[in-house]
């Protein structure tokens, strides 16, 4: 019976040594695992941090170009406005054929006018040397 007893106890202590081993083994595992997750994780936030940064100088420079393109919106929209105001200023077509028609009416009147004074310069210029 004693050597049973030792049997047991040789048994219970192999038993308690790998219960211990596997222990053992598991907590360097779940160390080891957990390090390398922390690691991991680390750098994630460093190049979510970094991407972050990029993001918002790429907001900040999108908003700044937004700013630059409203206000060249505005002039544009300005500049077009003093166009339409001009161009409701200039004559339409019908205006410009009005036009036309007056000026080759004076035209035509004014060559009349010359020629009449042209006649009566004629007739002054005999009627001078007709004195003599």
């Amino acid at each position: 019976m004693l050597e049973l007893l030792k049997l047991t106890e040789v048994i219970v202590g192999l038993v308690i040594t790998g219960f211990g081993l596997l222990l053992s083994g598991f907590l360097w595992w779940d160390k080891r695992l957990s390090a390398r997750a922390t690691s991991k994780a680390n750098a994630l936030r460093g190049q979510i941090e970094q991407v972050d940064k990029h993001m918002i100088n790429r907001l900040d420079k999108v908003e700044e170009r937004m700013s630059s393109l409203e206000k060249e919106s505005e002039a544009t929209q300005r500049r077009v406005n003093r166009i339409e105001t001009s161009i409701g200023k200039l004559a339409t077509s019908e205006q410009v054929s009005e036009i036309k028609a007056d000026v080759a009416r004076l035209g035509e009147a004014s060559r009349q006018m010359s020629g009449t004074l042209d006649t009566l310069y004629q007739a002054a210029i005999r009627a001078a040397e007709a004195r003599k």
